[in-house]
């Protein structure tokens, strides 16, 4: 097992927001103006999906529903069909 880092050791998260800049000759203020611009364009970019609720509409009517059988359409599931769905039988699970 290794020691934890010491205080002095680049390793620790602590010290990262204090070398990177250094390193990037940029003070830390503009090292997260950056980040923060470069995250806002990244989400930018992201496809939003406004209406989730047509979309799953269009999804069941589209997709599902032609897969279902004529004569399961406007039909109930009954008790028994419900448990032998759910692995019930006489004995319980």
């Amino acid at each position: 097992m290794q020691p934890p880092p010491d205080s002095t050791s680049p390793d620790r998260p602590a010290d990262h927001g204090r070398l990177l800049p250094s390193r990037l000759h940029h003070s830390k203020t503009r090292a997260i103006r950056v980040a923060l611009e470069e995250r806002k364009q990244r989400l930018a970019m992201r496809v939003v999906r406004r209406d989730r609720g047509q979309a799953l509409r269009r999804f069941l009517a589209q997709e599902v529903r032609p897969k279902v059988p004529a004569k399961a359409l406007g039909r109930r599931v009954t008790r028994r069909e419900r448990e032998a769905i759910l692995g019930y039988g006489p004995k319980g699970v």
